[in-house]
C-alpha cells in the first residue's frame, strides 16, 4: 500500500513540475526577448546619433537651414520614445505575469508540503495503531471483550488505511482525460440510501445522521464515482462536527438532482468556499488544521462532479455548520416516463 501510495504521490509532483517547467520556459522567453529589446534600444539610440551629426553636417554643407534637421531629430526622438513605452509597457506587463506565476507557485509549493506532511501523519497514525493493537494481543492473555475492542479498533484503522490509498488512487484516475468513466442509468435513491444505511454504524456512534431521499431520482453516470461522492461529503461533515451534532442528507429532484449535506460544524470562510475545493487545499483555521485530512475529499468530489456535467458548491447553515451542494443533470429517459 505504501508503495501504491508513493507511486500516486510521485505521479502528483511530476504533474506539478511539470506545470513549473512550463512557466520557467514562458519566463526565459520573456527574459531573451528583454535583453534583445535592451541591445536593440542601445544600438538604435548609437545608430540614431551617427545619422544625426552626418545628416547635420550634410545640411550644413549644402546650405539647408537647420529647422529641417531639428524636424527629423524630433521625428526620429519621438519614434524611439514611442518605441521605448511600448518596449516598456511589455516589460511591466511581463513583470506582472511573472510575479503572478511566482505567488502561484509559492501557493502550489506550500500546498505540495501540506500534502507530503498531512499524508505522511495520515499513514503512520493508523499503522502505529494496528500494529500496537496486534502486538497487544499476541503479548497478553486478555478477556474476550478487550480482544473484540482491539480486533475492531485494528479494523477500523484499516479502512481508514484503505480510504486514504482509494482517495489517492482515485486523484490519479481524475487527472486522466477521460477518468475511465462507465456512464450508465443510476438509481441515484437507491444508491443514497444504501450509503446512509451503511455509514450510519460509524457515524452514529459520534452524531446522529439523517437521510431524507426522493423516490426515483435517476442520473446517468458512473456509480462508483458518484457513490464516492456522497461518502466524502458525509465523512467531511462528520469530521468538521462537534460531537452530538446532526448531519442531514437530501435528495430531491425537479429541474435537476439536487443532493445536500448539512452539518453543525465550525463551516467555511467566505474567502475560502472556491479555495476548498482546490487539490491539497486545506483551511488556515486552527480548528481545521487539528482534524486529520490531506486535503483531497472536497477535490475529489469537485473533479467527479464536473465530469458529470454538474455543479458544486457550498453555502453557510444557520445558525451554524455548511451545506454542501451538489446540482446534476436529470436522466432525461427516466425523467419524460
Amino acid at each position: 500500500m505504501k508503495r501504491v501510495i508513493s507511486q500516486e504521490m510521485t505521479f502528483f509532483f511530476q504533474h506539478l513540475c511539470s506545470v513549473k517547467s512550463q512557466g520557467r520556459i514562458l519566463f526565459y522567453l520573456l527574459a531573451g526577448y528583454v535583453i534583445l529589446q535592451f541591445v536593440w534600444w542601445a544600438f538604435t539610440l548609437l545608430t540614431l546619433n551617427d545619422e544625426v551629426h552626418e545628416f547635420w553636417k550634410l545640411n550644413v554643407a549644402m546650405g539647408a537651414s537647420s529647422g529641417l534637421t531639428e524636424d527629423y531629430f524630433t521625428k526620429r526622438t519621438y519614434m524611439i520614445i514611442g518605441e521605448g513605452a511600448v518596449f516598456l509597457g511589455i516589460l511591466i506587463s511581463g513583470m506582472i505575469f511573472v510575479l503572478r506565476y511566482m505567488k502561484r507557485e509559492a501557493i502550489i509549493n506550500k500546498a505540495e508540503r501540506n500534502f507530503v506532511l498531512a499524508m505522511s501523519h495520515e499513514l503512520k497514525t493508523p499503522i502505529a495503531s494496528v500494529r500496537l493493537a496486534l502486538q497487544t494481543l499476541l503479548k497478553k492473555d486478555l478477556p474476550d471483550e478487550k480482544r473484540q475492542e482491539l480486533l475492531k479498533t485494528a479494523l477500523n484503522d484499516n479502512r481508514r488505511l484503505a480510504t486514504i490509498a482509494e482517495n489517492v488512487l482515485l486523484v490519479a484516475r481524475l487527472e486522466q482525460d477521460h477518468a475511465g468513466i462507465v456512464p450508465q442509468e443510476v438509481d441515484f435513491s437507491a444508491l443514497v440510501r444504501q450509503i446512509c444505511s451503511s455509514l450510519a454504524s460509524t457515524v452514529a456512534r459520534k452524531h446522529q445522521l439523517t437521510c431524507r431521499v426522493d423516490d426515483e431520482v435517476y442520473v446517468w453516470g458512473d456509480a462508483s464515482l458518484l457513490e464516492s461522492v456522497v461518502v466524502n461529503l458525509v465523512e467531511n461533515a462528520v469530521k468538521y462536527s462537534p460531537e452530538g451534532s446532526e448531519v442531514t442528507v437530501v435528495l430531491s429532484s425537479s429541474q435537476s438532482v439536487v443532493l445536500s449535506v448539512e452539518d453543525q460544524g465550525i463551516g467555511i470562510a467566505p474567502n475560502e468556499r472556491d479555495r476548498i475545493f482546490k487539490r491539497f487545499y486545506r483551511s488556515e483555521e486552527e480548528n481545521v488544521r487539528k482534524s486529520k485530512g490531506t486535503g483531497l475529499g472536497l477535490y475529489i468530489v469537485y473533479e467527479i462532479v464536473k465530469s458529470h456535467r454538474g455543479k458544486v458548491w457550498s453555502d453557510n447553515n444557520h445558525p451554524q455548520g455548511s451545506i454542501f451542494k451538489v446540482s446534476l443533470p436529470l436522466h432525461q429517459e427516466k425523467h419524460a416516463e
